[in-house]
């Protein structure tokens, strides 16, 4: 039984500590297409995110730099795909498409470097009541601030997307881009705002995996995590 129990706990944790990698993910591409843009490339984001990401938390030995250096990049990754589906006004499925094949590209480039390196990840917060359960249940809930933030985050994408103007506004070019426009609303800087915070979570996403749960580098770290989200 105790074997069993330590078992079953570990499968939990394990879950819990995986869970950002898919669900920021998710919640990203959720808001990018109630903007109307659907992108098949979190992939490419996500690989970009989790190289730079860990990149920076070798170079300042910081893992919470790290998780936002990913964030970063995933923002500047997503802009560049808004530029070219709302600017250029390129096809959707095709650039992400590109995209997914760019992020593992540049990707592989940065990451070459820190191939063999580690680092120490984001330290677990210890919850008050759930830190003095039992062994090995205690295991369970050891986790750090990007896992403890799922339900929050996913709170705050609900209530901004239903129950703000912006995620309003958003929800309306989404539906009907040139209906939006007509009633006086800004389609591409509203698509530009959404997929820049799509991008922020993609990348957080992608750095949660490299920083925070492998604490390591290798090409094609991601393994169709993005393809998933979609």
């Amino acid at each position: 039984r105790v074997v069993n129990a330590a078992m079953f706990a570990g499968v939990i944790a394990t879950t819990f500590a995986l869970m950002p990698v898919l669900l920021y993910a998710t919640f990203g591409e959720i808001i990018g297409q109630r903007a109307g843009i659907c992108n098949l490339g979190i992939e490419g984001v996500m690989l970009i995110g989790a190289s730079v990401g860990f990149m920076a938390a070798v170079v300042t030995h910081n893992s919470a730099l790290g998780i936002l250096g990913g964030a970063g990049a995933g923002v500047i990754t997503n802009l560049v795909f808004a530029g070219l589906v709302i600017r250029a006004r390129t096809n959707q499925l095709a650039t992400g498409f590109a995209l997914y094949f760019l992020g593992g590209a540049v990707s592989s480039l940065i990451g070459t470097n820190y191939i063999g390196s580690n680092v120490n990840g984001l330290a677990p917060l210890n919850v008050v009541g759930l830190r003095s359960l039992p062994s090995p249940w205690n295991t369970v809930f050891q986790q750090d601030a990007v896992v403890w933030l799922m339900v929050p985050v996913a709170v705050a994408a609900w209530l901004v997307l239903t129950r703000t103007r912006w995620g309003l506004h958003v929800r309306a070019v989404g539906e009907d881009k040139s209906a939006a426009f007509a009633a006086g609303l800004k389609p591409d800087r509203l698509q530009y705002q959404a997929l820049a915070i799509a991008g922020a979570l993609s990348g957080v996403a992608g750095a949660e995996l490299s920083v925070d749960y492998t604490k390591t580098w290798k090409n094609g770290l991601t393994d169709g995590r993005g393809l998933v989200a979609i």
